[in-house]
């Protein structure tokens, strides 16, 4: 069970991470979740299990675009929140300790 709850929490890192960097760490910025998702390996099941986590812990905002087709591509935009940038940055203030939301970095990338 321990290494379940590691792994979510690892794939939700995973992609406030990339959100965190496509977007150079500003909220103003969205971007579809579901092609960083992709682009870090991540199926389906995680990423919406990642991604409705992010969302409900206020980490990311979700951005829905007026006049875009309701498909899965459109509905999962996102941004980033201060909330999720604070999250992102305590990881690596000290690699070796547990954050809020996340294992210690140095166990995430081993």
């Amino acid at each position: 069970m321990t290494n379940l709850i590691f792994d979510k929490q690892t794939e939700r890192f995973t992609m406030l991470f990339s959100l965190y960097k496509k977007s150079n760490a500003q909220t103003e910025l969205s971007f579809n979740m579901r092609d960083l998702a992709n682009q870090n390996g991540m199926g389906y099941h995680s990423f919406r299990s990642a991604y409705d986590y992010l969302v409900a812990e206020e980490l990311i905002q979700p951005k829905y675009y007026a006049g875009s087709a309701d498909t899965q591509d459109n509905y999962f935009y996102a941004s980033l929140t201060v909330k999720g940038i604070n999250s992102v940055e305590e990881v690596f203030r000290n690699t070796h300790s547990e954050s809020a939301y996340f294992p210690p970095y140095h166990r995430m990338v081993n």
